[in-house]
């Protein structure tokens, strides 16, 4: 495994990490955002309780008025018992329906948990399969790079070496420079020399020859590779081209 392979890895199992610490963290908050809600509730029940004795205490108030100034004592005591009797009523209200979204969240809770169980299985069934698809991928690449080091061995032993080059006026384009030896019997280490690089419209070019093809054949060739795309063909064809003309003497 190359060293990018290996950062791809890590990469996948700190994704993972963060996956499940970023679930537990969600039930977590879940968690704190419930026992805030809760603490709110009980602290609007303690509020509620509070008002509710300091209006007794007013009333109670009231009511040693209502005796002193003996002015209508049943009405006023009516009203205030009107009052208490409201007040009781919206507390036991309150208190009911504190129950009742506590009971509400204890019932939903679970299903919460399911989800976000649901939601890390997911989440690690599809790591799973992309680790799984790397190791695929590392198999064909090896693969790949087998069959090229194969090739390479080959293209050696046929007196061809490659170069990276620069071409164009700037030297911005990027090129392959192809060398061939073993061409000529009585120079088998005189070089030939052909360089090719991808256009804008994904066609190869021909930039440098030397010794010159014959042009005619030069296009052939370079009209066959680009319906193609045999790039090993081509080269094959430059390598026979090259010896037809070591042998007329070129």
């Amino acid at each position: 495994m190359d060293h990018a392979e290996t950062r791809t890895m890590e990469s996948m199992a700190e994704m993972a990490d963060r996956m499940s610490k970023e679930l537990r963290s969600e039930m977590h908050n879940a968690e704190v955002q419930l026992n805030n809600w809760v603490a709110e509730r009980e602290q609007r029940l303690a509020d509620v309780q509070s008002d509710y004795a300091q209006t007794m205490e007013a009333r109670a108030a009231e009511v040693v008025e209502l005796r002193n100034a003996d002015k209508d004592t049943t009405a006023r005591r009516a009203h205030c018992a009107a009052v208490v009797k409201k007040q009781e009523e919206q507390l036991q209200e309150e208190v009911k329906r504190l129950e009742e979204l506590r009971e509400t969240e204890r019932e939903e809770m679970p299903a919460k948990l399911e989800v976000l169980g649901a939601e890390h299985q997911r989440i690690a069934k599809n790591l799973e399969a992309k680790q799984g698809e790397m190791l695929t991928r590392r198999h064909v690449k090896e693969e790949e790079l087998s069959v090229l080091g194969k090739g390479v061995l080959l293209y050696r032993r046929l007196g061809l070496e490659f170069e990276g080059g620069d071409t164009g006026d700037d030297g911005s384009m990027k090129c392959l420079r192809l060398v061939f030896r073993q061409i000529s019997r009585q120079e088998p280490e005189r070089p030939f020399v052909i360089a090719v690089f991808i256009d804008d419209n994904g066609r190869y070019v021909v930039p440098e020859c030397f010794p010159a093809l014959p042009t005619e054949d030069l296009n052939r060739m370079l009209e066959d590779v680009n319906e193609s795309n045999d790039f090993a063909k081509f080269v094959s064809r430059v390598r026979r081209g090259f010896v037809s003309m070591a042998e007329a003497g070129l």
